[in-house]
């Protein structure tokens, strides 16, 4: 798909993990889509994902994908922006309510379906679920921490995450789309977990949820107006590209 040029920019703000990454097919044919919105010089690129920083960098590393523009990590509790071959944590200039990252895991400790992660993060607290149903687990955790203002979410069907109230991936977004002077209505957000629902609920010009979504994340979605693609992993996220550009054209 050849682009003829635009006046104006666009953000794509995609999770990683079975979003883009997790098909050789679906990973080739949205690399090549960004390259080529990239050569017309109208994308903003921003992965949105619930790893890490350095775990990131790892992921698209091994998966030969574009660099992005912009990071947001950790459940968008993390703000990078990418310039001069390094990154710029504009973690700081995130606003968010009280938060004490040691009273959500001492009010949390012995949970039995509980594993913390081990890895440094002052904004987030992470843990592995195991042997339970994992929605379960979390209106458990919701009740451990009633009356701290924190909110609580699934990353995949095993993962759980405590972000302070006021902290997620459509914060994220918006934050990157603001800095960057791209309106909300120019901005198209992909996801497939529960974590990325405030991003693709997030009022921006389009949302995408990719066919091999969890059928859980898809109900809660049907109404909320968000495409859910027929296709699935990087190659629903080139289509919904390709298809926002062609519309700006």
């Amino acid at each position: 798909m050849d682009m003829a040029p635009i006046t104006h920019r666009i953000l794509l703000a995609c999770d990683l993990d079975d979003t883009v990454v997790g098909d050789t097919e679906g990973e080739r044919r949205f690399t090549q889509a960004v390259k080529r919105a990239r050569d017309a010089g109208v994308l903003v690129l921003a992965y949105v994902t619930g790893r890490y920083l350095a775990s990131g960098q790892r992921l698209v590393a091994e998966h030969d994908l574009p660099e992005p523009d912009w990071w947001g990590c950790d459940s968008g509790a993390t703000v990078y922006r990418v310039a001069d071959g390094g990154t710029l944590d504009l973690t700081g200039e995130l606003s968010h309510g009280p938060w004490d990252a040691g009273i959500v895991r001492s009010r949390l400790a012995g949970h039995p379906a509980l594993v913390p992660q081990d890895f440094d993060n002052l904004r987030r607290v992470s843990y592995i679920v195991t042997n339970v149903e994992p929605r379960a687990v979390v209106r458990e955790v919701k009740g451990a921490l009633a009356g701290m203002e924190v909110d609580v979410a699934l990353v995949k069907d095993n993962c759980l995450d405590v972000l302070p109230a006021g902290l997620d991936k459509g914060v994220a977004v918006a934050f990157i789309a603001e800095h960057e002077g791209i309106p909300a209505g120019d901005v198209l957000v992909a996801g497939d977990s529960e974590n990325d629902v405030p991003m693709l609920t997030g009022g921006f010009g389009r949302s995408v949820l990719v066919g091999n979504a969890e059928a859980y994340v898809k109900e809660a979605l049907h109404d909320k107006g968000v495409i859910v693609a027929t296709t699935s992993h990087g190659t629903a996220v080139a289509g919904a590209l390709e298809s926002f550009i062609s519309e700006r054209i």
